[in-house]
């Protein structure tokens, strides 16, 4: 039995640039993603269970500091996250060449030195949880509460990242849908037991440290066995810089409007404008599948120097398609949508359909950025800083009402797609 049994080969991967071969790896890049959106369906399923049980549970006021702090955790998975793309990429490249034995030394070093970046980090966070929760106006003891998932962020990422990279994305999805139904159940065990807003963010450590140790069986053949001496390092650390750049700009465009609006507006707004966030998010996450899925396959093309437009091409129809649905559903059904969360939350429908706008614009233009970071394509770096600050600044200029700040995430959203589509049609043009 092979080692490893990547979907795509590079005779596969080659196929791309002909008018007829192009069906098989069409058909390849379709059933990936069918595999892995139902899945992601799935897991977003369940992670709104979370954020509908916690909210009916809790009610506005305390879910507001759920919301917050899982905004927070959110920022927070930026470093795993760019872990994920590093180890994503890396683990194309190994199985585009065939090296299975770096694989294996890849995944181990990583792992070892990552094991010590944790320990450091969920301590530091201990630390500064404090300081947090008095910017977040919310209980020190729930911020503290994150710290087991800060342990476990990097750790997990790993093992995601190389799942995605050999594009097995039946296992991924197994993975991440055991950490979501994990958080959801434990966090109406917690609530019910009397822990509240704590108990609903301890159970999101939970949910990553089961589904860390589920994630070893599917890689069991990547953890064990023969490995190579050494491995070109080099590559990973240049790739690192403006992976941390792209995960962390996409990141905060998505997060930082709710942490600014739990510092900005009333409790009550904040939690209402959170109801609005997470399920004007869902266009994000339903499309977010697209994107992991183009990612490894544009790293092997490249790898082998191949030609990746028909890739993008198909993905960003894929994922129009996609985000026009959520938004339509949002703008049908908006009281159907928000039921979950309960009748105190219906007063946030009108916001949902133009919240998801933004949130569709964001995502064309983390696909580009997903592209052109798989091209080795680096001049989105400085665009997402500026973008970034945008935000930051128009919430902070203008923040009296919830409509506002829904426009002000539309406009980013826009800008960001714009600024991207500029720079994919203005790079030099070779695939």
């Amino acid at each position: 039995m092979r080692l490893l049994r990547p979907p795509l080969t590079a005779p596969d991967l080659a196929a791309d640039t002909t008018g007829v071969a192009t069906a098989s790896t069409d058909g390849s890049l379709l059933r990936h993603n069918a595999i892995y959106f139902l899945g992601s369906l799935v897991v977003l399923g369940l992670a709104a269970s979370y954020q509908f049980l916690s909210g009916r549970l809790l009610g506005p006021r305390d879910y507001a500091s759920v919301a917050a702090v899982f905004s927070l955790f959110s920022v927070l998975l930026v470093p795993g996250l760019m872990v994920s793309m590093v180890a994503s990429r890396s683990a194309a490249a190994f199985v585009a060449t065939s090296s299975a034995d770096e694989l294996r030394l890849f995944f181990r070093r990583l792992s070892s030195i990552l094991v010590w970046s944790s320990l450091g980090a969920g301590f530091l966070f201990l630390l500064l949880s404090p300081l947090i929760a008095r910017f977040l106006l919310v209980p020190p003891q729930t911020v503290a509460a994150l710290t087991p998932a800060v342990l476990f962020i990097l750790l997990a990422a790993i093992n995601r990242g190389v799942l995605q990279g050999e594009q097995r994305f039946l296992s991924l999805s197994a993975v991440q849908t055991l950490d979501a139904f994990s958080r959801a159940v434990l966090a109406v065990v917690v609530i019910e037991l009397g822990f509240g807003a704590n108990g609903a963010i301890l159970a999101v450590g939970a949910g990553i440290v089961v589904s860390y140790a589920a994630s070893f069986w599917p890689l069991r053949r990547v953890a064990t066995g023969h490995r190579a001496l050494r491995f070109d390092a080099q590559p990973v650390v240049r790739f690192a810089g403006p992976a941390a750049v792209a995960v962390a700009g996409t990141t905060l465009l998505a997060s930082s409007d709710v942490l600014l609006v739990k510092h900005y507006l009333s409790a009550e707004q904040a939690g209402l404008y959170a109801s609005v966030a997470t399920l004007g998010r869902v266009v994000l996450m339903v499309t977010a599948s697209i994107s992991a899925v183009m990612f490894p396959r544009v790293t092997a093309l490249e790898h082998l120097g191949r030609p990746s437009t028909r890739t993008l091409t198909l993905s960003a129809v894929a994922m129009v398609a996609v985000a026009s649905v959520a938004v339509i559903g949002l703008a049908l059904a908006p009281s159907l949508a928000l039921m979950p969360f309960g009748p105190q939350f219906t007063t946030a429908g009108p916001y949902l359909p133009i919240y998801g706008v933004g949130m569709a614009a964001l995502a064309l233009a983390s696909l580009l950025v997903t592209y052109l970071l798989a091209r080795h394509d680096h001049r989105f770096v400085p665009v997402i800083v500026l973008v970034v600050l945008l935000e930051v600044v128009l919430i902070s200029a203008f923040h009296a009402s919830i409509w506002q700040v829904v426009w002000v995430m539309v406009a980013v959203g826009v800008t960001m797609l714009a600024a991207m589509a500029l720079l994919y049609f203005t790079r030099n043009r070779n695939g």
